[in-house]
């Protein structure tokens, strides 16, 4: 194998390596929501500051991840059920928030527990 190959080889690993790095630290926070109920979870509407994001439906038992980007000083709100239940994760999240995630058990009208790892940054 020559040295370009090598060496182009060698920049690709890196350029992938950088893109793993940046998308998993750097980007925006993952709120990583798993149905712990016995029933599914319809319509879960989940609000930062700025931004909604919708789920149509967790089944019991599975997770959905989505990545969220609040414009200025937020926590978590998740409505489900057509809005009849709030759900508040109280933790501080801004627009400067990079990577981490929240990981949250949640029922149709509770938070179980949550779990909150800062980006590297």
């Amino acid at each position: 194998m020559s040295n370009k190959v090598k060496i182009l080889i060698g920049v690709s690993i890196l350029i992938v390596t950088f893109l793993i790095f940046r998308y998993y630290y750097l980007g925006n926070p993952r709120l990583i929501l798993t149905n712990v109920d016995n029933r599914s979870i319809n319509s879960i509407q989940v609000q930062v500051t700025g931004n909604n994001y919708f789920i149509p439906e967790i089944s019991p038992g599975d997770t959905k991840t989505i990545r969220v980007n609040p414009l200025s000083d937020s926590d978590i709100s998740i409505f489900t059920q057509n809005k009849e239940n709030e759900i508040i994760i109280g933790i501080y999240l801004d627009k400067a928030s990079t990577g981490g995630y929240i990981k949250a058990k949640i029922t149709r009208d509770s938070l179980v527990s949550f779990e909150h790892k800062r980006g590297v940054l």
